[in-house]
């Protein structure tokens, strides 16, 4: 089974279209799946979709979290309630187009561990492209990450790099660099971008933050190992199945 998992936070007007591409793309690969749609303390109704799609799909598991953890967290909490064997993680702004899971896929079982897929001649805002660069900068020298792969949130894993990343304890996760610390054996799928491309909800502060995070809790061991977590990763508020 293929698990997969997409953290949101108030794409209620989106969420139901999502859906129905994703169940599309999967029937038409002939892929037996559920869906883990993880709502991070959504302010609009965002969790009463959720509540009506896992009614009219028993293949769809809904994760409330109480609070708002952020896109990494959320994605954590999805991933280790996964059941399937392959995990795919995809966002909520259809900038991914669920049809290319098939291409993710074919190359995963060429023996890969991990494959993002990678939009072709992709359009960032100046301060996203530049915080972008750096974090992959900050990745190469602190996890090793080979200069010629792009990590992207859209990814598929299995095996072994997924009981690694579920055994993350930190605060703030990042979930590639946990598991560039267990694998180099990682993969670019160059895809075409979604028509229907939302505006992004991360803003330069975020991306400020999530570069502050893997230093923190990624970087030398020597500071990593002084890192004493105050919090949870994440409350899950009620589970919807």
């Amino acid at each position: 089974m293929i698990s997969i998992v997409i953290p949101t936070y108030n794409r209620a007007a989106h969420l139901e279209r999502l859906f129905w591409q994703v169940d599309k793309a999967m029937k038409q690969m002939g892929e037996y799946y559920e869906l883990i749609i993880v709502d991070d303390a959504s302010k609009d109704t965002t969790s009463l979709v959720i509540r009506k799609l896992c009614k009219i799909n028993h293949c769809i598991k809904g994760i409330i979290l109480s609070d708002n953890v952020g896109q990494q967290n959320a994605t954590l909490a999805g991933i280790r309630h996964a059941a399937g064997e392959i995990v795919v993680t995809l966002d909520d702004d259809l900038k991914y187009d669920p049809a290319t899971i098939k291409q993710l896929l074919e190359v995963y079982r060429q023996g890969y561990d991990v494959v993002y897929g990678k939009v072709v001649k992709e359009k960032r805002r100046g301060f996203r492209s530049l915080g972008t660069a750096f974090k992959e900068s900050l990745l190469f020298l602190l996890c090793k990450k080979p200069k010629d792969v792009q990590l992207t949130s859209y990814k598929v894993m299995g095996g072994p790099v997924l009981a690694h990343i579920c055994e993350d304890n930190h605060e703030k996760v990042y979930l590639s660099a946990r598991l560039l610390q267990k694998t180099q054996n990682i993969i670019n799928v160059k895809i075409a971008d979604n028509n229907e491309n939302l505006e992004s909800t991360y803003s330069w502060c975020q991306l400020v933050e999530i570069t502050y995070n893997i230093l923190k809790y990624y970087g030398p061991k020597p500071f990593n190992n002084r890192i004493k977590n105050k919090r949870a990763q994440y409350h899950i508020k009620e589970f919807i199945q």
